[in-house]
Order: C-alpha cells, then sequence, then structure tokens
C-alpha cells in the first residue's frame, strides 16, 4: 500500500512543484511506483512542468465528479504518474481527495 506525503505551503514560489517532480524522479530512479497529484487547486503547476499544457481529464473532474481517477492518472518520460489540476476554475470539495486516493494508491509505492 502506497505512502502519501504531502508537500504544503499556503505561499507560493517556494518550490513546492520543483521539489516534488525532482522527489517523485529520484524515487522512480529506484524502482518505487510514484503518483504525484497536483494538489494545488487554484494554480496547478505540476502538469504544466512536465509539458502537459491542456489535459483531458484532471483532478478538478475527479473531485466534481465528472470523471474516475483512474482516467486522469497520466504516465510520463520521467518514470513516474501524474494526476494534473486544472486551469479553469470548478467547484470542487477537496475533502473528497482523500476517499478518491484510497481507490489508487495501493498501486503505487509512493504518492507525492
Amino acid at each position: 500500500m502506497g505512502n502519501i506525503i504531502g508537500v504544503i505551503s499556503l505561499k507560493g514560489g517556494v518550490g513546492k512543484t520543483s521539489s516534488v517532480v525532482a522527489l517523485g524522479s529520484a524515487l522512480s530512479e529506484f524502482r518505487k511506483k510514484v503518483l504525484l497529484v497536483d494538489g494545488n487547486f487554484s494554480s496547478p503547476h505540476v502538469g504544466m512542468h512536465l509539458g502537459m499544457i491542456k489535459p483531458e481529464v484532471t483532478l478538478h473532474h475527479v473531485l466534481d465528479g465528472k470523471s474516475g481517477i483512474k482516467e486522469a492518472i497520466y504516465e510520463t518520460e520521467h518514470g513516474f504518474d501524474i494526476i494534473p489540476g486544472s486551469y479553469i476554475y470548478q467547484r470542487i470539495n477537496p475533502f473528497k481527495l482523500r476517499d478518491k486516493l484510497a481507490e489508487v494508491k495501493r498501486k503505487y509505492d509512493m504518492v507525492l
């Protein structure tokens, strides 16, 4: 069962995205199955950082009930999977994130 680690700061520009991507990449080099979840609901950057400009299904779609979590997971060339966020504001309930991650966290060693 996967461990979940949150990288959190209320201030922007402190390196959350860069740290999570670097950590995910490093863990995947140790043959760990890693999932990055862009939990920055108002300004998601993980997808953009990895070249995903406008993903079809995002975490916002999952939390809004418009899609299942498995449809929002994308494989990357970096050795880890990602659930990107959306720049289009949608009314979501962030408290659903824990339950949604429970559906897939067994597949991963680490969820960041």
